[in-house]
């Protein structure tokens, strides 16, 4: 049986609290893509299960993903940007002063709808999805177990390309750190 996991990264430590201006957010992003992750390993057990039954592990080039492997493994592990987080819009308008995490939820909606300024478009991520996809499967064959250390909307939408490819789903993530999903083939 062919399988594929999609292992979301651990908690990055970054203060979503903080109150900036829509126009700061590019600081943000820029920071949150340096921080540190948290060493608190909520699911350990089910992880190193998971690891050890995967003949293949991945990760994107973010380097959250990479710690998060690194927590697990002390080996170097093979990382392709094609598995990279879906990108946020920016602004240089300043307008109001939110707490980071509300300008998460804002700039994520607005990229679902089409609003994708100094970032990858939502369609051009879901064609990135298709082609991540393809190469998980690719790498899936002779019913080999896949594991992939990745990030939240990317892994949806990854998933969302394996279902169209009949994979069926054993496990859904429900988008915290350290969740995964997992997908097989016969």
């Amino acid at each position: 049986m062919k399988k594929i996991i999609l292992l979301r990264h651990a908690e990055v430590l970054i203060d979503l609290n903080k109150k900036i201006y829509a126009n700061e957010f590019y600081i943000f992003l820029d920071e949150y893509k340096k921080a540190e992750i948290s060493n608190v390993l909520i699911n350990k057990k089910e992880i190193i299960s998971l690891i050890k039954q995967s003949d293949i592990i991945i990760s994107s080039e973010e380097k959250r993903a990479k710690d998060s492997y690194s927590l697990y493994c002390d080996s170097s592990i093979f990382s392709n940007n094609i598995y990279n987080e879906a990108q946020l819009p920016t602004i240089s308008l300043k307008l109001i002063k939110l707490k980071t995490k509300y300008w998460l939820y804002i700039f994520r909606i607005l990229w679902f709808f089409f609003f994708s300024n100094n970032c990858e478009s939502y369609k051009n991520c879901i064609t990135r999805a298709n082609k991540a996809s393809k190469k998980l499967i690719d790498l899936n064959e002779n019913n080999k177990t896949v594991l992939l250390f990745s990030h939240g909307i990317i892994n949806k939408l990854i998933r969302k390309e394996l279902i169209k490819e009949n994979y069926k789903v054993e496990k859904y993530s429900c988008s915290s750190n350290w969740d995964y999903d997992i997908l097989f083939k016969d």
